[in-house]
């Protein structure tokens, strides 16, 4: 990941934003660009404005609950990924990502991790879904 190309997008999706804030794809890849650099609430709060343009928004509600997830959020990662599930129940999308992401461990078995083991888990969650 180039971190310079990524804060050049980053600086794009900013002003495609000021010229139209309601412009659902500057914000979904700004959300991802930010989620990488583990700028997990900043990521999540560009989720949110989506949500509010696009409340059925697929892309969004994954990628917040993938975020929600490496937050260590559980129950409100699996709220949003069954708001996908429930909008799109044949979405390959949505049962891939929710699968990897329950995959790298239920929440039991993640309260038993250390939270260096939880981040270096998320970290290969976040780099398969996002």
């Amino acid at each position: 990941m180039n971190l310079k190309n990524n804060k050049n997008a980053i600086s794009c999706f900013n002003r495609a934003l000021e010229l139209n804030p309601n412009h659902v794809p500057s914000w979904i890849h700004k959300g991802i660009i930010l989620g990488k650099y583990k700028k997990y609430q900043e990521s999540i709060d560009c989720f949110d404005k989506v949500l509010e343009l696009d409340p059925e928004n697929i892309d969004a509600l994954v990628s917040k609950a993938v975020n929600l997830w490496t937050m260590e959020q559980w129950d409100e990662s699996t709220k949003y990924f069954n708001k996908a599930l429930e909008i799109d129940p044949e979405s390959e999308f949505v049962k891939i990502a929710q699968r990897t992401t329950f995959e790298n461990g239920s929440s039991e078995r993640q309260h038993n991790r250390t939270p260096k083991q939880k981040v270096e888990e998320n970290k290969d969650i976040q780099s398969k879904l996002l």
